[in-house]
């Protein structure tokens, strides 16, 4: 459907909220940061929209807990990996800038976690 008074209403129907964002405000942000400091707009628009391809829990050969999880990126990314159980953190790991397109992240659970329910946040 397409919002009420929409200039455009055919990028609506090919692009999300997300990528008309970008197409609209964040590119040219970032392409033009002197016009947008005249504008008194923000130098960089950090908004990342990634896509969650799949996530999985394994053990590896060397009986290593690990969660996999590939990404399809837009545009280069640093990742942060929080594990936390019962609200404490448990282990965080950070991934160095990833470029675009579809990454693998190989998130190490620590051996002293015994089983049960954790939460892993990537931000």
């Amino acid at each position: 459907m397409v919002p009420a008074g929409d200039p455009q209403p055919p990028l609506s129907l090919t692009f999300n909220t997300q990528q008309r964002h970008a197409v609209e405000r964040a590119n040219a942000l970032r392409q033009l940061p002197r016009i947008a400091g005249v504008l008194g707009a923000e130098k960089f628009d950090t908004t990342v929209e990634p896509k969650l391809v799949r996530a999985r829990s394994i053990v590896t050969k060397t009986r290593r807990r690990q969660v996999r999880v590939l990404l399809e990126l837009g545009e280069s990314v640093q990742v942060e990996a929080s594990l936390t159980r019962d609200g404490q953190e448990v282990a965080s790991q950070l991934f160095t800038p990833l470029a675009r397109g579809r990454r693998s992240l190989r998130f190490e659970i620590p051996e002293e976690l015994k089983a049960g329910s954790a939460r892993l946040v990537l931000t």
